[in-house]
């Protein structure tokens, strides 16, 4: 909100006394023309000086020579000058205004249904500032170069009568009522636009081993996660067999990122047993099964909490498991048919980012599989693959 403030711009009205310069003339055939005092101190600030803008505050302040209770604030595109006839800045309406703060308390209104003048009722005291925000007020939209300025005339009345009878083409300083006067200069401009680009960035890796910051292990390599399942490579019966690997994920998208598991074992979901295509060992069921379960040929994925990299200020964001993923149980989003779960063409959800971006954060998964006495003897396997796209 850009806030811009103006101050008055003096007008110094001159009284000649045309006696003084003809002595011959008849000094009672000549107008004079008695001024009202000029406000002093006055400003006028703008909570947005875009042309066209609406909802506009406006924070008028000046400081009155006398005492008055009731004044004009008339906006004209044409001149400041009090008694001028009024040219109304095109676009600009007061038709909505509304006293958002001022001291003394003050109320304001438009002056009988103007656009372009606004009431107002307050208390003013002879040498003390008055202050008051008018709200609601619609910009100008005259901001050609030859025409970028706008005005804003104020005259105080001794009484409400007067104030009422307001007309800007016939009132002159001096006039009937009128106290104080002045004139304060405004402008309004084009909006500045300021506009750039931050690309989408996504780094995603997994590693049989803990990964360190944005996927670089300096201490290391990124190790492809090859598992192998069983103790001396044979899987157990009463309990499952399990084996570790790493996630780290991190991105700008704005609303954060999904990572998808595919399994290739199309038709099964688990693993197969090698040469034949049977399926042996099936996909953990929609329960999930845990590392207490007994005699069970499944295979599934078990979730750990995300943790954040060690080292690194920036660490961000969360990574969650997906509906049926959990901490305590092994789990496999498997969908007879292939048209949906690990085995379609996409693979299914494993883990988000809770819609956000994120920035450094790991998961270890845990693979789990157990076979029964049943299982037919063999190699089992299962090629698996993990995806990381941005959300939108």
């Amino acid at each position: 909100m850009g806030s811009h403030r103006f101050f008055r711009r003096e007008f110094l009205t001159v009284t000649l006394s045309i006696g003084a310069l003809l002595t011959v003339s008849a000094q009672g055939l000549l107008p004079l023309t008695v001024s009202a005092a000029e406000v002093s101190s006055a400003s006028v600030a703008l909570s947005n000086d875009t042309a066209g803008a609406s909802s506009v505050s406006y924070d008028v302040t000046f400081t009155p020579t006398q005492t008055a209770a009731d004044y004009i604030l008339d906006f004209c595109s044409n001149s400041p000058v009090v008694g001028v006839a009024c040219t109304a800045p095109t676009g600009f309406s007061a038709s909505g205004v509304a006293v958002g703060s001022s001291s003394p308390s003050a109320t304001a209104a438009d002056l009988s249904g103007s656009s372009t003048t606004v009431a107002v009722t307050q208390a003013l005291t002879s040498g003390s500032a008055a202050n008051i925000v008018l709200t609601g007020l619609h910009n100008p939209t005259n901001i050609t170069t030859d025409t970028t300025g706008f005005y804003l005339r104020v005259i105080t009345y001794d009484n409400s009568t007067d104030m009422d009878a307001y007309s800007a083409a016939t009132t002159e300083a001096g006039a009937g009522g009128v106290v104080d006067t002045g004139g304060f200069a405004m402008s309004v401009v084009n909006q500045i636009s300021v506009t750039g680009t931050v690309p989408e960035t996504m780094l995603f890796c997994i590693s049989g081993d803990a990964i360190n910051q944005d996927c670089d292990n300096t201490t290391g390599t990124i190790e492809t996660p090859n598992l192998t399942l069983g103790t001396n490579d044979v899987l157990g019966t009463n309990a499952p067999s399990t084996g570790s690997m790493y996630t780290q994920l991190s991105t700008n998208a704005a609303s954060g990122a999904v990572v998808s598991i595919k399994n290739n074992e199309t038709g099964c979901g688990g693993l197969e047993l090698v040469g034949t295509g049977a399926c042996n060992i099936g996909p953990a069921p929609s329960s999930g099964f845990t590392d207490s379960t007994a005699d069970t040929p499944d295979f599934g994925i078990k979730t750990t909490t995300a943790t954040a990299t060690s080292g690194d200020s920036f660490a961000t964001g969360s990574l969650v498991p997906e509906t049926g993923y959990g901490t305590d149980h092994y789990y496999m989003d498997y969908v007879s048919g292939n048209a949906s779960g690990v085995t379609s063409p996409y693979g299914a959800p494993l883990l988000d980012t809770n819609s956000l971006p994120v920035n450094n954060e790991n998961m270890q998964l845990v693979f789990g599989a157990e076979s029964s006495p049943n299982t037919p003897a063999g190699l089992y396997t299962a090629t698996l693959q993990m995806i990381a796209t941005g959300t939108f």
